[in-house]
């Protein structure tokens, strides 16, 4: 994570954070991304209905929003709207990685180390299940 310790504190600093981020995670906080975004998802979910593939969407916060003193959201909100304006089924990891913030569950700013996966793994088999996603489920 970030040397400056500010970020989790700091909303405003969080925000300076990502901005200098936004060639890389930084660029869901980045208006101008969305566009580009949703027209992705759009053809994802054509390409679905197309060859009777189930699509649906995972959010993977990173780091600085699973640990940060205050919850930042912004880009699971905005995926969110544009998942339910298409009927989209949306998996937002934020909440339960928040939930276990007192763990490692990073090896970097954006990658999941096992403990991390472990979570997901159950909480997207839960998801599977839950919207009848699984073949046998």
């Amino acid at each position: 994570l970030s040397k400056n310790p500010e970020w989790k504190s700091d909303k405003q600093y969080f925000k300076e954070l990502a901005r200098e981020a936004n060639l890389d995670w930084g660029a869901a906080w980045e208006e101008d991304s969305w566009g580009t975004v949703e027209k992705n998802i759009q053809e994802l979910n054509r390409f679905s209905v197309e060859n009777g593939v189930k699509f649906l969407v995972i959010c993977l916060p990173v780091s600085f929003q699973v640990y940060a003193d205050f919850l930042d959201d912004a880009p699971q909100r905005r995926i969110k709207a544009i998942a339910q304006g298409k009927n989209i089924p949306l998996l937002d990891l934020l909440p339960k990685l928040r939930q276990n913030n007192k763990l490692n569950l990073f090896y970097d700013h954006c990658h999941l180390n096992a403990d991390g996966q472990n979570i997901v793994a159950r909480e997207l088999y839960q998801f599977l299940i839950t919207n009848k996603l699984l073949k046998n489920g």
